[in-house]
């Protein structure tokens, strides 16, 4: 009863859509620096189970992997060249990276907020997120939620939104949606409440 949370939000991605996309054709997409929460074994096992699938998803990582943990889960998996890992882009380029992907994914065990999912859902972007810790709240309706630590189920999911178009619009438009919950204005509102309300009954105290 003394905790007041506010959300934060995504920059203004639509502003920044007019540099062309730094990668081409259809893509898997997963930004953020790699640690171990953010449980990219189960991702590469999943991938792994589609390639045993007959299906072949190319994937790009935006972010620091500072551990190498994609070359050691693919290595482990005996699968190759699965994730393509960028750094350094652009604002613009990021959002052209999002616009331009099939889906963005992530399988974390544990986040606070995971703003690259909100990113991903203001550019209208799929999104496929875990069903652990903050993700739901976050993704709200906008989202396909999956077992982090079911690979099959990671599987399944990424499967179903590469294939059927169908479903991949409507990710999309529920994306959008969601995405308007978030908005700095939105969050400075809600802060200077807070704040006022804490003086407030601070001065009261005092009186």
């Amino acid at each position: 009863d003394r905790t007041f949370v506010v959300h934060e939000a995504p920059a203004q991605m639509s502003s920044n859509g007019n540099e062309a996309s730094p990668f081409s054709g259809r893509y898997g997409l997963i930004v953020g620096n790699l640690s171990p929460n953010k449980n990219i074994a189960s991702l590469v096992r999943a991938i792994a189970i589609l390639r045993a699938r007959g299906i072949t998803i190319p994937f790009i990582h935006v972010g620091r992997d500072e551990a190498h943990l994609i070359d050691k889960h693919c290595a482990s998996n005996g699968i190759e060249r699965a994730i393509l890992s960028a750094h350094g882009l652009s604002d613009g380029e990021l959002t052209s990276a999002y616009r331009n992907a099939a889906f963005f994914i992530n399988t974390s065990l544990h986040e606070g907020f995971c703003l690259p999912l909100i990113e991903a859902q203001s550019c209208g972007t799929p999104v496929i997120a875990s069903n652990r810790s903050a993700l739901p709240e976050v993704a709200g309706d906008g989202a396909l939620l999956i077992d982090p630590q079911n690979a099959a189920a990671i599987a399944d999911g990424m499967e179903q939104v590469w294939t059927d178009q169908k479903l991949a619009q409507d990710l999309s438009r529920r994306a959008l949606k969601n995405a308007q919950r978030f908005s700095w204005d939105r969050a400075a509102r809600e802060l200077r409440a807070h704040m006022e309300r804490i003086l407030t009954h601070t001065s009261g105290n005092i009186a």
